[in-house]
């Protein structure tokens, strides 16, 4: 497991118990209850995490709290973020790209590239079930009965309305 999303489940202490875990990349504990940096001396055994979110814990008041969490974790590349610099950080965490792109080229289009992203989305979602298609298809409505959401109330009160009709119609002649 390399990522672990673990925000808002008031956690206070016990990440002792994530050592399970050793090829731990991404770890988020945001909106926990961490109050202290001892509670996360535990992480620094972590050789390969590299982006932690801690944000809306009580240990992010502290004094030169980034400072002291990047010292505690040295594989630590990202705090909430942002890198040891205090710069913001991809949520992806794309440290290998070069001018946003893996490959280190570029002048590659943008919009190119984010148009095969959708249609990879689309063709993922195909795979998975059914979509809006199955909503628009045609002849929907042909496909309803009416009657089907009917109470015995209801359908009854058609009917005396329907023999209404009958007895207006042959008192009308």
């Amino acid at each position: 497991m390399e990522y672990l999303e673990l925000s808002d489940n008031r956690i206070s202490g016990g990440l002792n118990l994530l050592q399970s875990s050793p090829k731990l990349t991404h770890l988020n504990l945001s909106g926990n209850k961490i109050k202290d940096l001892d509670t996360l001396q535990p992480l620094k055994e972590f050789k390969n995490l590299k982006n932690l979110d801690l944000f809306n814990n009580e240990v992010t008041n502290l004094d030169n709290y980034r400072e002291k969490v990047f010292s505690l974790i040295p594989s630590l590349r990202c705090l909430d973020g942002f890198d040891t610099d205090d710069c913001e950080v991809d949520s992806e965490g794309e440290d290998d790209e070069v001018n946003g792109n893996e490959d280190g080229d570029g002048d590659a289009n943008e919009e190119d590239s984010e148009e095969v992203s959708d249609e990879e989305d689309f063709e993922d979602f195909d795979d998975r079930g059914v979509g809006l298609a199955a909503v628009y298809k045609d002849g929907l409505e042909d496909e309803s009965d009416e009657d089907d959401f009917l109470c015995e109330d209801e359908e009854e009160e058609d009917d005396d309305d329907n023999e209404d009709d009958e007895q207006d119609e042959e008192e009308g002649e």
